[in-house]
């Protein structure tokens, strides 16, 4: 899709990269479904770890580790990714990622809405102690037991994180 004016103020784009323009004005514009890796991780107490934002969208709420992903970066590249630079976490450090559910979700970033197409992977820390480098847009990071993270609490209402904590909770009750 060619884009040559911004939809909200009419001021002339420049695309950044595939699918994101930006104006004069300094308006984010996205133009294709953005593809976004999770992770679900969990320590030896069956706790999953969550982060706590540092920066809108939903500053201060909780959420799982990850997010979009690179131009041409798989899945399961990007969430490594993402991992090292939000919480300096290496794949030695955890166990394989595996896949636990995929979802849409709605982003709004700087007034517009972006869909994302979240990829939400599990995977076990091999140490309990592992440390946690917050970085990006994570503010803090906490072990949280699953029965305690209520859908009220992700204040982000992202259908992938709603969605894998669901999915968790089902897997641990049944003990797989």
């Amino acid at each position: 899709m060619e884009v040559n004016f911004c939809r909200r103020c009419g001021t002339k784009v420049t695309q950044k990269m595939p699918g994101v323009y930006k104006c004069k004005q300094g308006h984010d514009l996205f133009y294709d479904a953005s593809p976004a890796g999770l992770c679900l991780l969990l320590n030896s107490r069956d706790e999953v770890l969550m982060v706590v934002r540092s920066r809108d969208p939903g500053k201060g709420t909780l959420d799982l580790p990850g997010g979009f992903l690179g131009f041409a970066e798989t899945y399961e590249d990007g969430t490594v990714r993402e991992l090292r630079e939000e919480l300096g976490l290496e794949p030695t450090m955890y166990t394989k990622l595996t896949y636990l559910c995929d979802a849409i979700d709605m982003y709004n970033y700087q007034g517009e809405t972006k869909t994302g197409l979240p990829v939400v992977f599990m995977a076990r820390v091999k140490n309990d102690d592992v440390q946690l480098t917050p970085h990006d847009d994570v503010g803090s990071a906490k072990w949280m037991p699953i029965s305690d993270i209520k859908s009220q609490h992700i204040g982000l209402g992202f259908n992938g994180v709603r969605k894998a904590l669901y999915v968790m909770r089902r897997r641990l009750e049944q003990g797989s």
